[in-house]
């Protein structure tokens, strides 16, 4: 969110951080070391002949050095750190990368400026919000949901949305915007929400190996199953605890999983 030039805030090269004053070598490729995309800072020292040119084509180097490799295993190098503001949501918290992610595509916000509240729980309304958005789903149709009328207009269409996808049904005329959601109702919206929009309906092919959905329909056990085959979401110990309400950070793994799979 800050200017452009003033975005980056720490450099470093390995563990020291860069220094103004000094001189490094920078190895790049010849599009970018003529100042290509805007790079003028390399056009000028390329025209001051700072450089050295080893005289290979870029491409045919990178072939050569491909065939050296016994295989290609991409990894996250955690080489470009893309903070944020949060000051509740540590980078070293398993949640903070789903909410990162959420973040800097504009699905969630803190509950301030600079927190987050990642304990605290979801509610029906957010829960349906943070689908919609992600799915980009919009509907000039209405939901029959009487308690709605307090939300604001933004939150309502986002409702009236999920309904008209199917994602939500309510009971007897209510949505219940405000009630906490849980674990096996955000499950069921997200399998909901998954087989809406998907070219082909996921089918399972597995039973489920968690041993608390009790009598819990087969439509919250099928969604159940498909966030855990689908590594959306995972119980622990044998569990799914379907009971148990959905936190915000929870919700932001599940939502940034979900998207990354229908992506």
């Amino acid at each position: 969110t800050a200017e452009v030039g003033s975005r980056v805030l720490d450099v470093y090269v390995g563990e020291e951080q860069l220094e103004l004053n000094k001189m490094y070598k920078v190895a790049t490729n010849t599009f970018t070391a003529k100042g290509g995309d805007g790079y003028t800072m390399f056009a000028n020292a390329y025209a001051e002949g700072r450089l050295s040119e080893p005289g290979n084509i870029d491409y045919e180097m990178f072939i050569d050095y491909m065939k050296t490799l016994d295989k290609v295993e991409p990894m996250v190098e955690d080489r470009i750190f893309a903070a944020i503001p949060f000051e509740d949501v540590a980078y070293e918290s398993w949640y903070f990368a789903y909410v990162q992610d959420l973040f800097y595509q504009g699905l969630i916000n803190g509950k301030s400026e600079t927190t987050f509240e990642p304990k605290s729980n979801l509610t029906r309304a957010q829960a349906v919000s943070l689908i919609v958005r992600g799915l980009g789903l919009e509907t000039e149709e209405k939901s029959p949901f009487t308690d709605i009328s307090g939300y604001d207009a933004t939150t309502q269409a986002e409702i009236d949305a999920a309904y008209a996808a199917e994602i939500v049904f309510g009971i007897e005329g209510k949505f219940m915007p405000g009630s906490k959601v849980t674990r096996a109702q955000f499950a069921l919206m997200l399998s909901r929400a998954y087989n809406a929009v998907s070219v082909e309906p996921y089918v399972n092919e597995f039973e489920s190996t968690y041993t608390d959905l009790g009598n819990y329909n087969e439509e919250t056990k099928y969604a159940i199953q498909m966030l855990n085959e689908l590594e959306i979401a995972q119980g622990e110990n044998g569990k799914f605890m379907p009971l148990n309400y959905a936190s915000r950070a929870h919700a932001s793994k599940m939502i940034s999983n979900f998207l990354f799979h229908m992506e």
